[in-house]
């Protein structure tokens, strides 16, 4: 072999070498320093590029960012990336830069607000759930320097789920017959949900990307599937559709005109319909959310009769969020009721306590582990007057209360007991809030969380005793709210209690029959079948 030879074929396998070893070094950087980072275009342009500034003039291309989109890329912590339209004039080419940080995962390029189309978009939406954690975070930092809010902290350090992505679907069974719901996990049945009656729909089930579910027909001892569904984050509403003959009934035509309306309303606000048709806005008022963290956002006043003559005669809602995109409405209300008063609704409630269920037909679910009682409005004079007091903190009149309030569910956890991530409301029973009062606080754990609050950093509220948290689980204009999420979190140690009262969106009947109507006319052959499986 020639010299010249010899000398190229030396010079290419020190740079294999070199290579080898700059991959080796890269792979070992990354263990320790390695970030994963996603890009987001928000901006209705053709397909722009994604570039790693390496030190070459124009970088290395990593990646096609197409409109309102993203890439996702496998980078370290200090690297730095442009986002470039090669389209428009060198001074506007480079529309971001960014440098990778290990506690951050999204990078926007940011929005062109003068398209009106952007406010509406789900990208944008998540921009703006984004920029409200890192708001979130430094708001709540600063609060707490000053000793102030700490009942109010966040899911950072709390172990992931699947909870955190959880929304709202309902199965809708358009066929002659009685369908059976199943949640597909993996066994020859799969779990038993609810028994969708013919021409109807489901309760509202939350549930997660991915998970799978069968709808079924009964033949004695014999399933017959009928149809299968994968949950998909963009799709809300999943239907059996109907056979020839049912094409043009009533309930699927009513149907067909809520499919074409939530359409149309994801157009125009970026948010999924999931509540009922023909939508209804709650008769009953919403508070208007706190501008920021810790503002005293509403104070009300307390009526005498409906407090003691030795107790303030106001209390303030504390706003832990602003509302839609940083998640539902809640407030945090201190000092809803006296000592004496939380250990006297203990008392009535612990003769009373039987294992806790879910669902319209009341079903024990391995969610849900506690034990419960139901005590009404004015079983006692206390009681009473209570009531009134929580009719005033929700600025609604008694008989409003009395029309549209469930009985006051008293709840306790011990150690190890929780209520995993759910919604309050279905569809078919219109729950508009939640008043929920800490009656005793365990030694360790116990807080209520919102997974889905601040882009999804979550938060933990932990009232201290005889303080509530007050939040709302529907839109003003009646749709429902997926964002209001939420989890009764395990108890560490000791033993919670607390009291919530559901408030209904409307007064003008009793809210049983809300209830009534949505109850299946096979409750009992439902819970036969359940127990047979």
């Amino acid at each position: 072999m020639a010299t010249g030879q010899k000398r190229l074929l030396l010079s290419q396998l020190r740079g294999q070498v070199l290579e080898a070893e700059t991959s080796l070094r890269q792979q070992a950087a990354f263990a320790s320093t390695g970030a994963a980072g996603t890009f987001c275009l928000l901006r209705f342009i053709v397909a722009v590029e994604l570039r790693w500034q390496d030190g070459s003039e124009d970088g290395r291309f990593s990646g096609t960012l197409p409109s309102m989109g993203s890439v996702s890329q496998q980078t370290f912590t200090g690297h730095v990336f442009k986002v470039i339209n090669n389209n428009a004039s060198p001074k506007l080419r480079t529309l971001a830069t960014f440098t990778i940080s290990g506690n951050r995962t999204k990078y926007f390029v940011p929005p062109d607000l003068n398209n009106s189309a952007i406010h509406r978009h789900p990208s944008y939406i998540a921009y703006l759930q984004a920029n409200s954690a890192d708001t979130f975070l430094e708001r709540l930092t600063e609060l707490q320097k000053r000793g102030g809010l700490d009942e109010l902290s966040t899911l950072a350090d709390e172990p992931k789920d699947s909870g955190t992505e959880g929304f709202s679907v309902t199965f809708y069974n358009f066929r002659s017959f009685p369908l059976e719901l199943y949640f597909d996990d993996g066994s020859p049945t799969g779990k038993f949900t609810e028994q969708i009656s013919p021409m109807k729909a489901s309760e509202s089930q939350s549930t997660y990307i991915s998970h799978p579910f069968k709808l079924v027909r009964r033949d004695g001892e014999r399933l017959e599937l009928v149809q299968r569904f994968v949950m998909q984050h963009e799709i809300r509403h999943y239907v059996v559709e109907p056979e020839t003959q049912d094409a043009t009934h009533p309930e699927y035509l009513k149907f067909l005109d809520n499919r074409e309306f939530a359409e149309k309303y994801f157009q125009s606000t970026g948010i999924h319909w999931t509540g009922p048709y023909p939508a209804v806005a709650p008769s009953l008022p919403l508070y208007a959310a706190g501008k920021s963290i810790g503002e005293h956002a509403h104070t009300v006043t307390l009526r005498p009769e409906s407090r003691e003559s030795d107790t303030a005669s106001s209390v303030d809602l504390i706003a832990l969020t602003g509302g839609f995109p940083e998640g539902p409405r809640v407030f945090l209300i201190r000092d809803v009721l006296s000592p004496a008063e939380c250990e006297y609704i203990v008392s009535l409630a612990e003769p009373r306590l039987d294992v806790s269920k879910t669902g319209i037909d009341g079903r024990t679910s391995a969610l849900r582990t506690s034990k419960t009682a139901f005590l009404e409005h004015n079983e006692s004079l206390a009681l009473a007057k209570i009531h009134r007091r929580f009719a005033d903190i929700l600025n609604i009149t008694d008989h409003e209360l009395s029309m549209a309030g469930e009985p006051l569910q008293v709840v306790r956890y011990e150690q190890g007991q929780q209520y995993q991530v759910h919604h309050d409301f279905t569809q078919l029973t219109q729950r508009l809030a939640t008043l929920l009062v800490y009656l005793d606080e365990p030694s360790e754990g116990g807080g209520t969380s919102f997974p889905r609050a601040f882009g999804q950093v979550g938060m933990k509220v932990t009232p201290k005793r005889g303080s509530a948290i007050l939040f709302y689980s529907q839109y003003p204009d009646g749709n429902l709210d997926e964002m209001a999420l939420h989890a009764g979190m395990p108890v560490q140690q000791g033993v919670k209690r607390v009291c919530n009262l559901w408030l209904h969106s409307h007064a003008d009947r009793h809210w049983s029959k809300e209830r009534e109507e949505a109850q299946p006319t096979t409750v009992a052959e439902s819970a036969t079948k359940r127990e047979e499986l």
